[in-house]
C-alpha cells in the first residue's frame, strides 16, 4: 500500500487485485477503482463509529443426566 500526496494505491496479490484512488482534501473519502480482471468504481466514505451492542452468551448445551457426550472419531 502506498499513499503519495492524495493518491492511494493498494495491491492484493492473493486475488490479483488492485485499488487506485484519490483521497479527498478533508480525508473523509476516497474515490477510486478496484481492478481484478475488470475495473469497477469503488468509492469509500468515512462513516460514524457505532458502539457494538453486547450480546449475551448462548446457554451451554447440556446432555441428559448420566450420558456422556461423544466426540467425533471416538
Amino acid at each position: 500500500m502506498a499513499l503519495k500526496g492524495s493518491q492511494l494505491s493498494l495491491a492484493v496479490d492473493a486475488v490479483h487485485g488492485a485499488y487506485e484512488g484519490t483521497l479527498s482534501p478533508d480525508a473523509t473519502a476516497i474515490k477510486g477503482t478496484w481492478s481484478q480482471g475488470m475495473s469497477l468504481e469503488l468509492n469509500l466514505e468515512r462513516g460514524a463509529l457505532k458502539q457494538a451492542e453486547a450480546k449475551p452468551a448462548p446457554p451451554p448445551t447440556s446432555t441428559p443426566a448420566g450420558k456422556a457426550r461423544s466426540t467425533p472419531g471416538s
